[in-house]
């Protein structure tokens, strides 16, 4: 155990603080891909890493890139405010033989979902046994806060972000979607910009107009160019994979707040993708129904 979590109260202090005083501000969340990246070695790489690699960036996932991605990573992770990291890897207990355990070692040390134990194995496995690692590396006493990675979707089920959205003034959407900027202007009530970037590799195909760009770098470097300003307290909501959680570092560093939601907008703009969640969540899979039609309480939907 390495501590604690902040709670979803907490969080939700955080958030607004920054918000109204328009302090600048980095909440980026870590899940098994990022595991994958913060511990690639091109060395040791194998076919399924690069394979790995290739449904988030396709070709673009090259030895360079995977990288210069590392590193951009490891400087947003550093320049963070706050991380929401996965639950389970927060509490495994650190043990002697950490470095030379096998995976099936590390698994069983584990606090999994009950969702999660058929699908936390194999490649995985590795994908979260390199988070672990990265984690056992960090300082806890240097000004970075700690929650779970799923936290937004408790403060989704509250009706935090329905109730502080609408308050932020000037909103932008960082997101793949040609539709989840007017399904959040319908559903918040105001008007609100977006910056579009690639969609996950494997699933590019869904959007028609998609223009070809690679993710990383040709996305990166054209919207770090358009981040390059003075942000003044602006908010900006990002999910953009792998990439996005360096979008987060460069909004904060112009004076901007970042709040890296991931795939809750995929269930704002009602695209079931993280089936896993909502059944552990809701109990329900919110792909018929906008998922923030309204504020509600804990276990219900909209």
């Amino acid at each position: 155990m390495r501590g604690r979590f902040l709670s979803a109260d907490e969080v939700a202090d955080r958030i607004r603080d920054h918000i109204e005083v328009k302090k600048p501000f980095s909440y980026i969340r870590l899940g098994d891909g990022e595991g994958a990246l913060l511990s690639y070695q091109p060395a040791s790489a194998t076919e399924e890493d690069v394979a790995y690699f290739k449904t988030h960036l396709g070709d673009a996932a090259t030895p360079e890139n995977l990288l210069l991605l590392q590193e951009k990573l490891e400087g947003a992770l550093a320049g963070a405010d706050l991380i929401g990291i996965r639950d389970e890897v927060w509490t495994a207990v650190p043990t002697v033989n950490d470095d030379d355990e096998s995976l099936a070692e590390f698994r069983q040390r584990l606090a999994l979902r009950e969702a999660e134990l058929k699908i936390v194995q194999g490649h995985a496995l590795k994908r979260v046994h390199g988070l672990y690692s990265w984690l056992r590396r960090q300082p806890m006493a240097d000004g970075r806060e700690w929650c779970s990675q799923w936290i937004h979707w408790d403060l989704q089920l509250a009706g935090f972000w329905q109730r502080l959205l609408p308050r932020c003034g000037s909103l932008t959407v960082i997101n793949a979607s040609p539709t989840v900027r007017a399904t959040m202007e319908k559903h918040l009530g105001v008007a609100i910009d977006q910056i579009r970037v690639p969609e996950k590799h494997i699933v590019r195909s869904r959007w028609p107009d998609d223009s070809g760009e690679a993710a990383f770098p040709d996305a990166y470097e054209r919207v770090a160019k358009q981040l390059d300003r003075p942000l003044s307290g602006k908010v900006f909501v990002v999910a953009a994979g792998l990439v996005g959680k360096s979008f987060c570092h460069l909004i904060k560093a112009n004076g901007g707040v970042a709040l890296d939601l991931g795939a809750l907008l995929d269930a704002w703009d009602g695209r079931s993708t993280r089936p896993v969640i909502y059944a552990s969540k809701i109990a329900v899979d919110p792909s018929h129904k906008h998922f923030m039609l309204a504020p509600h309480g804990p276990g219900q939907l909209p």
